[in-house]
């Protein structure tokens, strides 16, 4: 776990560092917008603390590339009362919680301890869940073939198209692969009916981003056999 501090008041920063205790979870910090973007493209952060004066860099969202570039990671807006109404929209936007300055660095490693013991539970969680999708699903070849490709797909972030006859468990396998995916804690959202050929339909994730926020997006194409009219993508 890497916890980044983004803050424009370097005395804070220093005074964090200076007393952070926890000898496993390295900080790096940064004391303006543009390094927070640098640092995000890197892809190895698990918690921010972010400083509401970061949260534009020019026109770019950095709660939503910090998203975007690293999956999982945990954001904490360090707001003060004249822009709390400005952390406070952030989580709208995929923060998942501000504190209001100033705070302590007990406090920060607080909020980093308990990311700590979700992410041991999501981790003690899924392993269950493996075990016992291997019991429900049986030793079959066919079955462990399926199995196979549905653990080596889940942590990915593609687009999956998932065929077969009414009945067979489309929807079924299409809700394993987001359990066993990066994105567990965001929605899974099925949406049943018919793709239409020739129709533009971009506009049914448009209409679930609205709904559910982008950020939890991530898009199966369940379709019948007979169905299909080529495209690519991964099948299970």
């Amino acid at each position: 776990m890497v916890v980044l501090l983004a803050d424009p008041d370097k005395k804070f920063i220093n005074d964090v560092l200076e007393k952070w205790s926890l000898p496993d979870v390295p900080v790096r910090s940064v004391t303006s917008a543009v390094d927070v973007i640098s640092v995000a493209a890197a892809g190895d952060i698990s918690v921010v603390f972010l400083s509401a004066d970061f949260l534009w860099v020019t026109e770019l969202d950095s709660v939503s590339y910090l998203k975007e570039h690293n999956q999982g990671v945990e954001i904490v807006v360090l707001c003060e009362q004249k822009n709390l109404s400005a952390a406070e929209n952030s989580l709208s936007r995929g923060a998942d919680s501000y504190l209001l300055k100033p705070v302590g660095t007990a406090i920060l490693e607080n909020a980093v301890r308990k990311v700590l013991q979700k992410n041991s539970n999501k981790k003690s969680y899924q392993l269950m869940e493996t075990q016992v999708l291997d019991d429900l699903l049986g030793s079959t070849p066919e079955m462990q073939k399926i199995l196979k490709t549905i653990y080596k797909i889940a942590p990915t972030t593609s687009t999956i198209l998932i065929t077969g006859e009414s009945g067979t468990g489309k929807e079924f396998a299409a809700n394993i692969i987001h359990r066993l995916s990066k994105r567990t804690d965001d929605v899974f959202l099925a949406v049943q009916g018919y793709r239409v050929w020739g129709v533009d339909n971009s506009a049914v994730q448009r209409m679930t981003e609205r709904n559910v926020g982008a950020n939890s997006i991530r898009l199966f194409s369940i379709a019948r056999i007979g169905d299909e009219r080529g495209g690519s993508g991964k099948r299970v």
